[in-house]
């Protein structure tokens, strides 16, 4: 499998894996940062104290779109459901 097929596979997993959405992308850290117009050290801040919910993948993190309109919305991370 090619670099690109990987990655393609890659984001259809991770976006299956975090969200039950059948529609929502999965952005990289330099698409999230030009998304919400922020510095990366700032967003790596946001992460860190929770405010955005991301997954790291290799040197990069990734993150849910709908993740960056709950962010944007002002409403407070959830934690996951544990049984």
């Amino acid at each position: 499998m090619y670099f690109a097929e990987k990655c393609v596979k890659y984001r259809e997993i991770l976006g299956k894996v975090m969200s039950n959405e059948i529609n929502d992308v999965v952005l990289t850290t330099e698409e999230t940062i030009k998304f919400l117009k922020i510095s990366k050290p700032t967003y790596l801040k946001y992460i860190r104290l929770g405010k955005i919910k991301a997954v790291k993948a290799g040197n990069g993190w990734r993150v849910l779109q709908s993740e960056l309109y709950r962010f944007l919305k002002g409403d407070a991370a959830q934690e996951p459901d544990r049984e």
